[in-house]
Order: structure tokens, then C-alpha cells, then sequence
């Protein structure tokens, strides 16, 4: 495990960045340094597996509600249309008699 130092300098914040052989992550008024070794962040197999059933969840949402729309508003526009092509042959119809 990366040992972590405090950096109270100043008013809690650091002013750089990166230091000779260590990492600094800075958050807000803190700034953690990570000496010694680069430390990954992990949630192992099970939160990897939940991640991806989260992912698929949500696409299989998105195309539910995408094949949704599509079929609520096909005729939603289709049907005025429809009406306002019957009303130009009206129209056509008497002006041509």
C-alpha cells in the first residue's frame, strides 16, 4: 500500500503537481500524495460484472424506448398527414369538376 502524506503548506493547498518520485491527487482544500508506487484503484470481479450488467441494462433501456417513440409517433404524424392529403384531392377534385 502507497503511503499517504498530508500536504498542509500555505492554506492546505499544494501548489504542484507532480513532486520528485510521487504522485499528488488534490481535492478541494486537501492534497494527497502517493509516494513510493503508482496505486490502482480497484473494485474487482463482482464490480466489474455489476458495471457491465448496469451497461446493459441501460442500453437494452435505450432501445426499448427508441423502438418505443418510433412506434407511438409514426402515427401520430402519419394520421394529420393523411388528413391533409384528403383535403388537397377534396380540393382538387371540386376546382377540376
Amino acid at each position: 500500500m502507497a503511503k499517504l502524506t498530508r500536504s498542509t503548506r500555505g492554506s492546505g493547498y499544494d501548489r504542484h503537481w507532480l513532486h520528485a518520485g510521487a504522485v499528488t491527487i488534490f481535492f478541494g482544500a486537501h492534497t494527497l500524495t502517493l509516494a513510493a508506487r503508482t496505486v490502482v484503484e480497484t473494485h474487482g470481479p463482482f464490480g466489474t460484472l455489476i458495471a457491465g450488467l448496469g451497461l446493459g441494462a441501460f442500453y437494452l433501456a435505450l432501445i426499448w424506448i427508441n423502438l418505443l417513440l418510433g412506434h407511438m409517433l409514426v402515427p401520430l404524424f402519419l394520421i394529420p398527414l393523411t388528413w391533409i392529403q384528403d383535403a388537397f384531392q377534396r380540393r382538387k377534385a371540386t376546382s377540376t369538376s
